[in-house]
């Protein structure tokens, strides 16, 4: 994916110039983007080591000041809940508009709770 991104972040700064598109970019593994895409130099990825807990943890240092957000175990909590709810409602695709949704409206439920 990396040459997507490279193509995404062009199209963006040709249309709204170089300070108007804000991104952030994760990673996997440390280096791997800066072996392909070397015009991203100057945006560092943030590293998720290929599992959701490392997802979860670049979200909250994406957005460390947001108020009211839930901490790491928190979130790992949501993640699971939406694992068990996706697991009874929804079949093996959820790459569709309608469990999307679905799963949009259980973690608000799910963040309430």
């Amino acid at each position: 994916m990396p040459f997507e991104l490279g193509v995404a972040v062009a199209i963006a700064m040709a249309q709204q110039g170089p300070d108007a598109h804000q991104f952030r970019i994760f990673e996997g593994k440390p280096y791997r983007l800066q072996q392909s895409l070397s015009d991203l130099l100057g945006h560092d990825p943030y590293i998720h080591r290929g599992c959701a807990e490392g997802v979860l943890e670049c979200l909250l240092d994406v957005f460390p000041n947001l108020s009211g957000a839930p901490d790491l175990p928190e979130l790992q909590r949501l993640c699971k809940d939406l694992r068990r709810v996706r697991s009874k409602r929804l079949g093996a695709n959820i790459f569709t508009p309608k469990a999307f949704s679905t799963l949009v409206v259980a973690a608000r439920e799910l963040a309430r709770n």
